[in-house]
């Protein structure tokens, strides 16, 4: 492992603005992995192996070296609106992985298009996404096996879906205290489904400053579009600290299953670094989030490329808070551990990092809530500086405490954070609370729970919780979120569960395009009235039409509208059709949807014709078929009305008052 010779002497610094200081850390070694080795997950036996393990439970650091304190600010802070509903109870709360022994279980999970993978304290399993069937779970220690794990120790996992590559990616620390290793196991998917094929690399992770040996907890990962970042606490074997260890390697060599070369740095003042979760492929940096004062959070960008990179630090003043100082309390006193104020996780998402922690203010005390940052990078690392936009509290009632964030933020701006909610008379929930980007700075609506502790978890005292949630977006709408985390079980154990839920709706921000043309379609009705202005608003101008009889069917009246678009098949999100027609009784409406791959008509929906507005919708990723590369839209709108008994239908008079056609694009990034 390479010395670091002089710490101090590669930090230089770089700019000053508005008080802010840019510091870069420059690489002080590099590291070469070996080729990984492939595993294949289908050949395991059985596939699912759940049970405790018997391998020991890690020494778990309490905290960090101790926050500067720092002179306090009046920045306010938002707060909970328990009238705000934001998301609503959801309908499917799948069980994830149940106990395994070790003491915390540390959740973390993602989802891709049609799986679920969760990772917990030492295990890791996949589900099919719809139905919340588990295919696989193993114990990290067998999944690891091939490449020669030593360290008594294997702990913190994370999970991660690369929605850039269709990659899943896994890793979780192998540490061996009286050999003095310090590995992370990292394995990477060849697909979006988790079920095959896997390369797993074994990476060194030891830090030697002099003749003191430093090894990585807590880790932090996550990448861009071709940069991978580890992130660690360095503790010593024996005692010290020697700051925040950060691996880059280029994504594109894991990602093929070569061999590869990483670079290493250190920031001997940090702490906990979390490094951001970044699906946007625009982005040229790697950014990460820790608490570094009493007011300020600390950023650091990788920047420079996969192959050169540097490290970018600055600090971002926020509102005032303080290092929870008592335990989070339980019934009959079984507590959970205040832990310390450092960022649990964190993600980047249009310009902006999202991280969240515990924290007490002035206004809690000794009562632990929850505490959440967005901070825009603005034009940062190349120019400028990164600033707070919003942060806010998230509080429980006057006895409750919240703690354990996990957050996430969609490409529409809206968030969600997942936490637990304890009280002396609850012990925990699993909660979230969420936003709209429209809503007011910092505030977030009322909780929602959706799992709950059945006992008291762990004995009498402090009992490790945690150590981490995970929030992700799925990537199959931008819309909904998707969260992990743990409740306590009766026998004193824990088991953990995971949930989806969404805030904004289909079709919530969407553009009307008004018709083209509107014709009668295959002589099925005549246009006596009006024409396609007169389908885009229900303003008293509407279009009639005189039905015809049809052998088999009925009387009939068939319109055919075009609508030109601002959109393509790649952007379209959300397709929606609001009618307002009165049509005989007994008639039916029929909506049609022009097909551009089959080049016919699809039907999309069939309702009782009523004299009400009606509204069809089509959303996400189902929308392409029926956008045009020009962005045209054409729709059939049909009314049929049935011969019945053997007698003919009665020709009819269809006015239609509306026929407005609403098309969203997908969020960009």
């Amino acid at each position: 492992m390479n010395k670091i010779l002089s710490l101090s002497a590669a930090l230089l610094l770089t700019g000053v603005a508005f008080g802010q200081k840019t510091v870069t850390i420059q690489p002080y070694g590099e590291t070469t992995v070996v080729r990984p080795v492939t595993i294949d997950t289908r050949t395991f036996t059985p596939q699912i192996n759940p049970g405790r393990r018997t391998r020991p439970a890690i020494s778990e650091n309490d905290s960090n070296p101790p926050l500067r304190v720092m002179p306090p600010n009046n920045l306010p802070t938002g707060n909970t609106d328990p009238t705000l509903l934001r998301g609503s109870q959801p309908k499917l709360v799948f069980p994830g992985i149940g106990y395994t022994g070790y003491f915390p279980p540390d959740v973390d999970g993602s989802v891709s298009q049609n799986w679920v993978v969760e990772s917990v304290n030492t295990t890791v399993a996949f589900f099919e996404k719809k139905t919340g069937k588990k295919t696989f779970e193993q114990d990290y220690s067998q999944f690891f096996k091939s490449v020669g794990i030593q360290g008594e120790v294997i702990s913190d996992p994370k999970t991660i879906y690369d929605a850039t590559t269709k990659r899943w990616f896994t890793m979780i620390i192998e540490v061996g205290f009286s050999s003095k290793i310090s590995k992370q196991l990292v394995a990477v998917s060849d697909d979006e489904d988790p079920n095959g094929k896997w390369s797993v690399y074994r990476i060194d992770s030891k830090l030697t400053v002099g003749s003191n040996d430093y090894w990585l907890d807590y880790p932090g990962f996550g990448f861009n579009k071709d940069t991978m970042v580890i992130t660690g606490n360095m503790f010593g074997f024996t005692s010290g600290y020697a700051g925040n260890l950060f691996l880059v390697f280029p994504k594109a060599a894991i990602l093929a299953g070569s061999p590869v070369t990483g670079k290493l740095f250190n920031d001997d003042s940090a702490g906990t670094t979390k490094v951001c979760v970044n699906n946007d492929t625009t982005s040229a940096n790697v950014y990460c989030l820790g608490a570094s004062s009493t007011t300020s959070i600390r950023v650091h960008a990788v920047t420079g490329g996969p192959n050169n990179p540097v490290i970018k630090s600055t600090e971002v003043t926020v509102p005032t808070f303080s290092t929870p100082s008592q335990p989070v309390p339980g019934p009959s006193g079984h507590n959970m551990d205040r832990f310390d104020s450092r960022i649990y996780n964190a993600s980047y998402v249009n310009g902006s990092l999202l991280g969240a922690h515990g924290v007490n203010t002035t206004a809690t005390g000794d009562r632990q809530v929850v505490r959440w940052y967005e901070i825009r990078v603005n034009t940062w690392p190349t120019t400028g500086v990164p600033t707070l936009r919003q942060s806010g509290n998230i509080a429980g009632g006057s006895t409750e405490h919240t703690h354990m964030p996990a957050i996430n933020m969609n490409k529409r701006g809206d968030i969600s954070v997942l936490y637990s909610k304890s009280s002396p008379t609850l012990q925990a929930d699993l909660v979230y609370s969420a936003r709209k980007a429209k809503d007011p700075v910092g505030v977030t609506g009322k909780p929602v729970a959706f799992a709950s502790s059945v006992g008291l978890y762990g004995g009498a005292g402090e009992n490790r919780w945690g150590d981490y949630f995970g929030v992700v977006v799925d990537p199959t709408d931008e819309r909904t979120f998707w969260g992990f985390g743990m409740v306590g079980r009766s026998d004193g154990g824990w088991t953990t569960y995971f949930t989806n839920w969404k805030l904004s709706s289909a079709g919530e921000n969407a553009t009307v395009f008004p018709a083209t043309t509107a014709v009668s379609w295959l002589s099925q009705g005549k246009i006596t009235a009006g024409n396609a202005s007169s389908l885009n608003q229900n303003d008293g101008n509407s279009l009639t039409m005189s039905s015809v009889a049809v052998r088999g069917l009925g009387q009939v009246a068939s319109l055919e509208a075009t609508y030109q678009t601002t959109l393509t098949p790649t952007t379209s999100a959300y397709i929606g059709i609001n009618g307002l027609a009165n049509a005989p009784t007994g008639s039916s409406y029929f909506l049609y949807l022009w097909n551009y791959n089959k080049n016919a008509y699809d039907s999309v929906q069939t309702i009782p014709a009523t004299s009400a507005a009606f509204k069809f919708e089509i959303a996400d990723e189902a929308t392409a078929p029926y956008m045009g590369k020009d962005g045209k839209v054409k729709a059939l709108f049909r009314v049929i009305l049935p011969n019945r008994s053997g007698n003919q239908s009665n020709p009819f008079n269809l006015k239609l008052e509306q026929l407005q056609l609403k098309g969203e694009a997908a969020p960009a990034g």
